[in-house]
């Protein structure tokens, strides 16, 4: 019970910003689920632990726990967490301008949802591939993805990220030096954000 609450506290820690005391209290609750000999309890706290660890700049701890994770998970047969795995190892990687490495995961966890996961996953998976080609200069290949999600948002109801799509289609443009086009879409992004309640 005391590691859960630890994990609990974590989590709430990090929404909070406060990655320090986050981290510490999932290293707490990883001690305590060892201590029990809990395998899968660990290996989610381990990866739930991954961004408040790459936050703070522990990228070592990051890449360590990644590993630890990975194999527990692989063991249990678990893909869909390997897949959220790959997901959390893609982003420390970003961060870090891994950018080719973290398209490889993104686009493994992006194989794996689409056979396992749920919607979100699914869209989160395409934003972190859109953002990442965007990173790599491959412009026309993020466009393709923002494009994806886009849709994928609208089938599935988030309307929320379908506005966020549309912010980063038409930064994209900026980028590309499409200055028209740029400007065309975002009076459309403010109104769907508006709309959505995105301040």
């Amino acid at each position: 019970t005391l590691a859960f609450a630890f994990r609990a506290s974590g989590a709430a820690r990090y929404s909070r910003s406060d990655y320090a005391a986050s981290a510490k209290d999932y290293a707490r609750a990883l001690e305590l689920f060892d201590a029990e000999g809990d395998a899968l309890e660990a290996g989610k706290t381990l990866n739930s632990g991954l961004q408040p660890l790459a936050y703070t700049g522990e990228y070592e701890t990051a890449l360590e726990w990644s590993r630890r994770a990975r194999l527990i998970f692989t063991g249990l047969g678990d893909s869909l967490r390997l897949a959220r795995l790959s997901t959390n190892m893609g982003n420390i990687l970003y961060r870090q301008d891994r950018h080719a490495e973290a398209m490889e995961l993104y686009e493994e966890a992006l194989a794996a949802f689409r056979a396992a996961g749920d919607a979100s996953d699914v869209a989160a998976a395409l934003s972190n591939i859109a953002v990442c080609r965007t990173s790599l200069g491959e412009f026309s290949a993020a466009l393709t993805a923002y494009e994806e999600a886009r849709q994928h948002c609208i089938e599935h109801g988030f309307p929320l990220l379908v506005a966020t799509a549309d912010y980063n289609i038409a930064w994209l443009h900026y980028l590309r030096g499409d200055y028209l086009r740029a400007i065309e879409l975002y009076p459309g992004t403010r109104d769907h954000c508006e709309t959505t309640g995105d301040a």
